[in-house]
């Protein structure tokens, strides 16, 4: 599992930062877990057997994060069309998988945020928003706030 190797051989270098890598990393294997006991949950419906199909296309999501996603790339992985796999998905997980990019895209920055001092600019970069204008939108858009005042309001103060 690629998570436990980037863990492994951060810590095995210890280069420059290496602790906040790790914490990341292990911040991401726990959200990675709760989605996959929580969020994919398959329903009782007619859509239960593509569970396995849903846990890939969110494992690629997570994997793909930084980069430029669109609902074929996703619905690729799954082996559906893009149409089928928009229904299965929503049916299974619960909410669209946009709205489920986008969540874990804003997680991401959020994260990123309140544990670095990275800039705006390489947040949005590794968030996977196409432009630092687009992902202070988006992050005013959905947390009320810019980015700058996300910041300085949930700064973890363990960091500094």
């Amino acid at each position: 599992f690629s998570l436990f190797d980037e863990i492994f051989n951060a810590m095995a270098h210890k280069q420059p930062g290496y602790k906040l890598f790790v914490s990341a990393k292990i911040t991401e294997m726990i959200a990675l877990l709760y989605d996959l006991s929580s969020s994919a949950v398959p329903s009782a419906g007619k859509y239960s057997a593509y569970t396995t199909e849903i846990y890939d296309a969110i494992h690629f999501m997570r994997q793909h994060l930084s980069e430029h996603i669109t609902l074929e790339n996703i619905a690729g992985q799954a082996h559906l069309s893009p149409s089928f796999f928009h229904v299965v998905f929503k049916n299974i997980v619960g909410i669209t998988p946009h709205r489920y990019l986008l969540d874990l895209r804003l997680n991401t920055a959020k994260s990123l945020l309140t544990n670095s001092d990275l800039s705006l600019s390489v947040i949005a970069e590794q968030s996977g928003f196409d432009s630092q204008v687009y992902f202070n939108y988006i992050i005013k858009k959905e947390l009320g706030i810019t980015p700058k005042q996300y910041r300085d309001t949930h700064r973890n103060k363990h960091y500094l």
